[in-house]
């Protein structure tokens, strides 16, 4: 056969093909890298929200110790300011013209011995 009848490319016809396969391998890589890409900041948002809610936990369970250590607070300001009170009550009622008969009751004297200590 003679050489005429066969396509033989020109140098020109090379770098066209090499430019035309360089142009679909570099609209590929770009694709790829958009997926990644895409993906990478899908994971990063993912993990940015789970970071979100465990610190809107975090500040939500402060405010409740918070609020709790507070909730203590007012809760032995009472219970002193009721022991007071029960001290007063002792000692008035020790002092009374009953003492003598709240002294012959056990419990009477057994809050008086905690409440009172050795003082009475």
């Amino acid at each position: 056969m003679p050489e005429d009848d066969f396509y033989t490319p020109t140098d020109m016809d090379a770098l066209r093909m090499e430019n035309e396969l360089l142009t679909m391998e570099k609209r590929f890589l770009r694709a790829k890298l958009v997926t990644v890409v895409t993906e990478e900041v899908e994971q990063l948002r993912d993990r940015l929200q789970e970071y979100e809610r465990r610190l809107e936990d975090a500040e939500r369970r402060l405010g409740e110790s918070e609020r709790s250590a507070a909730q203590l607070g007012a809760r032995l300001a009472e219970a002193e300011g009721a022991e007071q009170d029960l001290v007063l009550l002792l000692r008035r009622l020790a002092n009374s013209p009953f003492g003598w008969y709240f002294g012959t009751k056990q419990n009477f004297r057994a809050l008086e011995r905690r409440y009172l200590g050795d003082d009475d």
